[in-house]
C-alpha cells in the first residue's frame, strides 16, 4: 500500500492527539494540586508541625546568650530535646499540643559547657499557642512569653 502525504498527516494527528491526552492525565492531578495548596502531607516533619496548627504549641528561642544552648520542652514527668540554638540565633520548634496543652509546661535552656540554666515558670498552654523565649546574658535575666 502507499501511503499519500494525507495518510501520514492523519496517523501523526492521532499521535498527537495521543500524546496530548496522556499529558492532560498526568499534569491534571499537579496542576489542580498546585492551585489548591497541596492538601497533602510534605516530606518535612516539621513543615507539617507547622502546618497543623490545632495540634501544635510551638516553641521560639532567641538566644542572646554567648554559648550555645540546648532547649527542652518539660511537660508532666516528660522531658523531650528540642534542639540546639547557637550564639545570636532564633530557632522555632513544635511540641504536640495534645501532650504539652493542659499540664504543666516548661522551657528549659541549658547552656553547653556550663554555667547554669534557664527554666520558664510552669505555663499553662493551649493547642495553637506560641511560647517564646529569650535567653539573655547574664542567665537570670532571661524572660519568656505566651501569645
Amino acid at each position: 500500500m502507499i501511503e499519500g502525504p494525507r495518510t501520514r498527516r492523519a496517523r501523526r494527528g492521532g499521535f498527537e492527539a495521543l500524546v496530548v491526552g496522556v499529558c492532560i492525565l498526568l499534569l491534571g492531578p499537579l496542576l489542580s494540586a498546585c492551585a489548591s495548596g497541596g492538601g497533602g502531607a510534605s516530606d518535612d516533619p516539621e513543615l507539617d508541625a507547622l502546618t497543623h496548627v490545632p495540634d501544635t504549641v510551638f516553641v521560639v528561642v532567641n538566644n542572646r546568650y554567648r554559648l550555645d544552648v540546648n532547649v527542652y520542652a518539660l511537660y508532666m514527668s516528660t522531658r523531650q530535646f528540642l534542639g540546639v540554638v547557637t550564639t545570636n540565633r532564633t530557632s522555632e520548634y513544635a511540641v504536640r499540643g495534645s501532650v504539652a496543652a493542659g499540664s504543666n509546661f516548661r522551657v528549659l535552656a541549658d547552656p553547653i559547657g556550663g554555667g547554669g540554666n534557664y527554666v520558664t515558670d510552669e505555663i499553662l498552654v493551649r493547642k495553637g499557642d506560641v511560647v517564646e523565649v529569650t535567653i539573655q546574658d547574664p542567665l537570670i535575666q532571661s524572660f519568656y512569653s505566651l501569645y
